[in-house]
């Protein structure tokens, strides 16, 4: 049976903090041998075994590669929420230690160096681009003269093969070895009619990769653009984990990502360039041959370019798109698939922040007076977009409440600014729809959680619970909620509402009339008062009151006392000491 749980454990913090940062984070880990039985299921769950910490988990996790020597990478797609609180928790404590050691001396601030460049320093930065440059355009003269094809090849940075050939190869002459395969394939898909086709202009494309993602589809997205550059951007789950494209983009080039990121020097790029041509095998599995990185590390690194690849084709491509869905992809790739939603999301937050307040209003003017739902076919991207808590809870109230946009506004736990760039985001990405009425399932939906909220208030409940008040209320305050809550809950404030919901409402009606006809009266209201609340409490609460009503004197608030003191007198009414401070409160002269 396959093994369904396994632990992954860390020396000291140290260790920790370093794999959270450079892998925890972005939702992958790389599970030793030795932290697990058996075969792994291709879905587990982890723990994470941390000094002082304890265990973080379990982590909910899928297999997306096995490597070699018996290592297992992972991907952890709800890291974030299933780990957050523990990290928290371990944050704080990391910063109670910090603090101690800074208070006894045994710890120092670190000076801050200054962040600024100086214009030697820049010079020299210039200087040393236009060698690379230099440099990088000697390889590639060196590479066409050469009988073996250059690093573009490679799985990360290959030039793809014509559409209709299944793969590419490297030539051999007729006294040389057989050719060897190398490269991501791509299938013939010309005479397959596309799944789904646009322009990738005026937001096409996004709205194309949105649908993508919200499918969670699976194939080969292609762009033609107008420049006459082809891209093929292999998806899995939704997301992007791979690309390729004719001609190749040497900017893309997995090598001289790494050359001017820093993460690698001239010679190793050369180094890397020499193992791909002799051995036949692609550029990262170069890089781990010639000990430069390591597994985890080419996984995260593949990933960062799949996500740079990503940002760069929708924001410069031009032209046409089609998608072909498959039930797999060509070749199983090592990174989990770029969160689309998430990127899209941080990115549009970002554009309408730089949008003027007036032109961000006039984005949203055509949808202002619409009711607002969540589009159904995308509910599932939101625990992938990231949000923070108080964007969670504007999207809380959007799900379980029907309307407008501008209602929203108020009703938002975001600044103003804020909800309207949040609405420009999710309208651009087709996440919300609009309607100019209400629909009747959602209007049966809001009217039905009304009632059966009152429903359930009816069960068990006092004569106070039913009407709405606080067992202190005063007779105005009973009249006006019995008032409201009638008018709520009248059959004629519906429209064409179920036999069982009338039913309902019609016994809502007669306990609201059966609690108002006993809290009216002033005689049978605190008779009542006492068969819930024991007699202490309620002398209690009138001191209370009396000291409250006393305190808004002094600051001449004049409608807070003699609420203080009329309720103090409601609850004690032989007290003379309150009727006299209720009187005092009515002759303060204040608002």
């Amino acid at each position: 049976m396959a093994t369904r749980r396994a632990t992954r454990k860390y020396s000291d913090l140290v260790s920790f903090f370093a794999d959270l940062e450079e892998h925890l984070q972005g939702g992958f880990c790389l599970l030793p041998a030795e932290s697990f039985r058996g075969e792994l299921a291709p879905e587990i769950k982890l723990d994470l075994m941390v000094p002082v910490a304890g265990r973080i988990g379990p982590l909910t996790a899928q297999v997306v590669q096995r490597a070699p020597d018996g290592s297992v990478g992972l991907q952890l797609p709800d890291f974030e929420d299933e780990a957050g609180k523990a990290l928290k928790k371990l944050d704080r404590t990391v910063g109670r230690v910090r603090d101690y050691l800074l208070a006894s001396g045994q710890l120092q601030e670190p000076v801050a160096e200054e962040d600024t460049a100086s214009s030697e320093a820049v010079e020299a930065l210039q200087a040393r681009v236009a060698e690379l440059e230099s440099e990088l355009a000697a390889l590639r003269e060196a590479a066409e003269a050469a009988p073996a094809p250059e690093v573009a090849e490679d799985v990360e940075d290959s030039e793809p093969a014509p559409v209709a050939e299944p793969v590419e190869t490297v030539g051999a002459g007729e006294d040389e070895e057989a050719p060897v395969v190398r490269g991501i394939p791509v299938p013939d898909l010309s005479a397959v009619q596309p799944d789904l086709e646009g322009l990738t202009d005026a937001g096409g494309l996004r709205a194309g990769v949105m649908s993508i993602a919200g499918g969670h589809m699976t194939g080969i997205l292609t762009v033609q653009e107008e420049s006459g550059v082809v891209r093929y951007g292999y998806f899995s789950a939704g997301g992007p984990v791979a690309w390729r494209s004719d001609p190749v983009q040497e900017r893309e080039v997995l090598g001289m990502l790494l050359l001017q990121a820093g993460q690698i020097t001239k010679e190793q790029l050369k180094q890397s360039l020499d193992v791909m041509q002799q051995k036949g095998i692609r550029q990262g599995e170069a890089f781990i041959e010639l000990g430069i990185m390591s597994f985890s590390q080419l996984i995260m690194v593949l990933g960062k370019q799949s996500e740079f690849i990503f940002q760069r084709v929708l924001k410069h491509a031009k032209g046409t798109w089609t998608f072909h869905k498959l039930p797999k992809l060509p070749e199983a790739f090592l990174p989990p698939p770029v969160r689309v939603a998430a990127h899209l999301f941080r990115s549009l937050l970002a554009e309408a922040k730089n949008l003027r307040g007036g032109e961000l209003a006039e984005r949203l003017r055509p949808f202002i007076n619409s009711y607002i739902q969540l589009e159904d076919e995308r509910k599932g991207l939101f625990k992938d977009m990231g949000l923070g808590s108080q964007e969670r809870r504007l999207i809380g109230i959007i799900a379980e409440r029907t309307l407008r946009m501008r209602e929203l506004f108020s009703m938002s736990p975001l600044s103003r600014q804020n909800t309207a760039g949040m609405f420009f985001a999710l309208v651009e990405l087709g996440m919300l729809k609009f309607g100019e009425r209400e629909t009747r399932a959602r209007y049966l939906q809001r009217v039905s959680a009304d009632i059966s909220r009152k429903k359930r208030q009816l069960i068990q409940s006092t004569h106070f619970d039913v009407l709405e008040v606080h067992w202190i209320s005063l007779p105005d305050e009973i009249d006006s909620a019995y008032k409201r809550l009638k008018q709520q809950f009248s059959p004629q404030s519906f429209d064409e509402l179920p036999a069982e919901m009338l039913e309902t409402l019609e016994r809502i009606q007669a306990r609201l009339d059966e609690g108002y006809a006993v809290l009216k009266d002033d005689l049978q209201r605190r008779e009542y008062r006492k068969t819930l609340v024991e007699d202490f409490m309620i002398v209690q609460s009138a001191e209370l009151l009396s000291k409250k009503g006393e305190m808004a004197i002094m600051r001449h608030d004049r409608r807070m006392a003699t609420s203080c003191f009329a309720k103090a007198l409601e609850l004690q009414p032989r007290n003379a000491a309150y009727r006299a401070s209720l009187q005092r409160a009515r002759a303060v002269q204040g608002n």
